[in-house]
């Protein structure tokens, strides 16, 4: 029976010399990232692929379970069951509605902070299949709730894992791919949000980046190893050993750390972004079906045009992986929020012709449409991406959890076109003078740029070499 290698963290030792092999071994395999292409990526990392594309698709149950409260409360038997005589049919009180709509949130947010400390202590693997083995007993409570009270609780208790989940797919999939691959796959997330499909949980492969942190060299080696065998993994561990050194000299690990000194900035770009998608109207998603039956469309056709809402959801997001590979991730995020203004406000002057206006009321569904394009090809998936970047990688769960939270804070139940157009300018004002561009940068190198505080409208053009720093 093998001995279990020692989980107690080692102190790796400073580089000092150019002469060292682990600095030349370093500099190597950040040069051999750069010079990758997306196909070369894609045969030399398939299993980092595939581990990366099977955790994201756990956000699929977030993204249905959160919104399905929603559609139920307009379907009769659930009416019927839960609601009040009003008007000869049944109906949910106000109140009831946004406990149960708001329960899941909060839920949510206790999961994602519950993730930044469980992760780094034993791991985002383990900390994955605890999600599931919780989210199996917890849905009982939903499916044999007889009473609103139950779903209420049901609700809470269910939203911690999905909190789990949406906090570690991003996390899981910046670390395990290279910076070619890591822009697709936390963008991918957002896919999982509007695709309708069944999660398979297995075991995958343990995080290079949370390995090394814990001093488990060896078991950090064999995972890239696993996940990449064509590679040069002993370089690209150096890569590693070297960011992770960097940042170690700051001996940075709690949520207060993420608002010290230049993790500061980091955390700003990573709370901003996700509060953005809130502030670009994604809580109008929910109310589609209200809106388009307001415009005057009738009940099945509203169903028809929901059906394509999402397709277009889903369209969106591939378009997205073609625009930032060409654009970046900064000048996709600013075009979207200007047209998305531009669109949200023009709904709402669509809105304030008469109802006998079929032309108007057409235009307005189809606007809806037009802005969940939009949403889908840039900030909706371009904001699982930032954000799994801007943190540092002893920080970045914590990071991603901290963001997340502001998504949910700022978590708005408007139904007011008018304001969703206001917020959206005001984001795009933040996003040009405090979003950077991270596209092609190493994390040893958006380290670097954050550390002399290059101004976000610079980071592209801003020439970084890791290894004339050292």
């Amino acid at each position: 029976m093998t001995s279990t290698p020692p989980r107690t963290e080692k102190r790796i030792q400073p580089i000092t010399s150019r002469t060292s092999q682990l600095f030349d071994d370093a500099r190597e395999a950040t040069e051999a990232e750069h010079q990758l292409g997306l196909l070369d990526a894609l045969k030399l990392y398939p299993k980092a692929v595939g581990w990366s594309v099977l955790v994201s698709t756990a956000c699929v149950m977030e993204g249905y379970d959160m919104a399905v409260i929603g559609q139920l409360f307009a379907q009769e038997a659930f009416q019927k069951a839960f609601g009040v005589p009003s008007n000869g049919g049944y109906q949910i009180t106000a109140s009831w509605q946004t406990a149960l709509g708001s329960g899941g949130y909060i839920g949510v947010i206790c999961g994602i902070l519950l993730n930044g400390y469980i992760t780094e202590r034993i791991g985002m693997k383990k900390t994955l299949v605890l999600a599931y083995i919780a989210m199996t007993g917890l849905t009982f409570i939903l499916v044999f709730g007889e009473t609103k009270d139950l779903l209420l609780v049901g609700q809470i208790l269910c939203g911690i894992p999905w909190g789990i989940f949406t906090a570690t797919a991003p996390t899981y999939a910046s670390e395990v791919c290279p910076v070619i691959l890591r822009g697709y796959l936390t963008t991918f997330i957002n896919m999982t949000w509007v695709i309708g499909q069944l999660i398979s949980a297995g075991v995958f492969r343990g995080s290079p980046w949370w390995l090394l942190r814990k001093g488990r060299m060896e078991e950090a080696e064999h995972s890239l190893q696993r996940l990449s065998p064509a590679t040069d993994t002993k370089k690209t561990l150096a890569m590693m050993i070297r960011t992770d050194e960097q940042e170690k000299e700051l001996d940075r690990s709690s949520y207060w750390d993420c608002f010290k000194s230049v993790d500061r900035r980091r955390t700003e770009v990573a709370l901003m972004t996700w509060a953005i998608q809130v502030f670009a109207g994604i809580s109008m998603n929910q109310y589609k079906t209200y809106f388009f039956q307001q415009a005057g469309v009738s009940g099945s056709t509203a169903f028809d045009i929901s059906i394509g809402y999402y397709g277009l959801g889903c369209i969106g997001t591939l378009i997205a992986w073609f625009l930032m590979t060409h654009y970046g991730r900064r000048t996709i995020f600013l075009g979207g929020l200007a047209l998305m203004c531009i669109t949200m406000l023009t709904i709402g002057f669509a809105a304030l012709a008469p109802e006998s206006n079929t032309a108007a009321m057409w235009a307005q569904s189809i606007l809806l449409v037009v802005r969940v394009f939009l949403y889908d090809s840039s900030a909706g998936p371009l904001a699982f991406c930032i954000v799994s970047e801007v943190g540092s990688t002893r920080l970045r769960a914590k990071t991603v959890a901290l963001g997340r939270c502001s998504f949910y804070f700022c978590k708005l139940e408007r139904q007011d076109v008018f304001f969703y157009g206001g917020t959206c300018f005001l984001s795009l004002l933040w996003a040009y003078f405090r979003l950077p561009e991270m596209k092609g940068r190493t994390y040893e190198e958006l380290d670097i740029l954050f550390r002399k505080r290059t101004s976000a409208r610079e980071f592209a053009s801003t020439h970084v070499n890791a290894y004339d720093e050292a």
